[in-house]
């Protein structure tokens, strides 16, 4: 098992802050982004860096559709998490999403962190 997700304090820290975070889209703060987000960060990371994400293994874990799981995408992109698509290799070459939290998210997180050791 990589090592390359969240630790249990991030995770705990991004709950917090998710449980408060009402956004611009009309479904923000559904079970479904929280879910997402919170998948996402399991997976990756709280990183200043974009990671690949594969869209196919999220639906699977979230026990939804691929549909569903790029709506949900759109909700949070910007505002939680920055989704981008790269080109690996020359030509047409592969398309990979990535995936990185936003710095307003990464520094609520820690805000969150730094009350709890105070």
């Amino acid at each position: 098992m990589k090592g390359s997700g969240a630790s249990l304090r991030q995770m705990g820290a991004a709950y917090v802050v998710l449980q408060d975070f009402e956004g611009s889209a009309t479904e923000s703060g559904s079970p479904y982004e929280q879910l997402l987000v919170m998948a996402v960060l399991a997976r990756t990371g709280i990183s200043e860096s974009f990671t690949p994400i594969n869209i196919t293994h999220l639906s699977e874990q979230l026990g939804t559709s691929k549909p569903t799981i790029r709506r949900v995408i759109s909700a949070v992109d910007g505002e939680l998490l920055e989704f981008e698509v790269k080109v690996i290799g020359t030509g047409r070459g592969r398309r990979v999403n990535t995936v990185r939290p936003t710095k307003w998210f990464m520094d609520r997180i820690q805000e969150v962190i730094d009350e709890e050791e105070n």
